[in-house]
């Protein structure tokens, strides 16, 4: 079927075609797929970049994606293989094309899959620079993928304003994370104890220091040692 605003394209994966490697890593981590030339002429009076709404007609699951490129075969599309999961698209599915129209948008929330990618350097400029390249439009409830230092991140996207689909080509986005699926509260610190008493330190009190009516009286001194029958002597059997 085709019309002034869609077309219908046979879908098959990166992997199915002659692309080279690094084409297909970078398609593969993106939201985006590769249309025939075709499809370059019939929407050239659109606004650029253009955006396609792809329909899997068996299961009426449907996605916005942007295009990498025009340079698959007549008739066919090069999609994603996360996004053929995602919409169950088995290779050679006729799926509808239709141009989309996502407003600008102006907010976005993020979930990292895991703790590590908030604990990389400066993750939001990762983030910034990999959609600006890779994806120009973003739906809430998908989940995107990125590749940076040999790691790959899969982040889902929790909001979007002001509408569920949004793209953010040339736009002023504030970003925001929530915590990542595999966040872990730490457990609560244990309460620090009580702070311990100073020592009692013994005081000499100075001859010098005493009542004159003691200054001259010898000071008793506490001996250390038992010292056995030291006590006041009582007579047993006294009256």
């Amino acid at each position: 079927m085709s019309s002034e605003e869609s077309d219908s394209l046979i879908c098959w994966s990166l992997r199915c075609s002659d692309k080279t490697e690094e084409v297909i890593e970078q398609v593969e981590n993106s939201n985006k797929v590769i249309l025939p030339e075709s499809m370059l002429f019939k929407f050239k009076e659109k606004d650029f970049p253009l955006h396609f709404t792809i329909t899997n007609k068996e299961t009426e699951m449907s996605s916005v994606c942007g295009v990498f490129e025009f340079t698959s075969n007549p008739g066919k599309a090069l999609i994603p293989y996360h996004l053929m999961q995602s919409l169950f698209i088995k290779e050679g599915t006729t799926c509808e094309f239709t141009i989309a129209y996502p407003v600008r948008g102006s907010y976005i929330k993020l979930r990292p899959h895991r703790t590590k990618f908030i604990e990389c350097t400066d993750p939001k400029s990762i983030l910034e620079h990999h959609l600006s390249k890779n994806y120009t439009v973003l739906t809430k409830g998908e989940t995107i993928s990125i590749k940076y230092l040999e790691n790959y991140y899969y982040i889902d996207v929790m909001e979007c304003e002001p509408a569920d689909t949004i793209h953010i080509t040339n736009s002023d986005i504030n970003l925001d994370f929530d915590e990542p699926l595999d966040y872990v509260e730490p457990p609560p610190k244990e309460p620090s104890p009580p702070p311990s008493p100073p020592p009692i330190k013994n005081t000499v009190i100075p001859r010098s220091a005493l009542p004159a009516l003691h200054r001259d009286k010898p000071i008793k001194t506490m001996s250390d040692k038992f010292v056995p029958f030291s006590g006041s002597g009582h007579r047993l059997g006294s009256k």
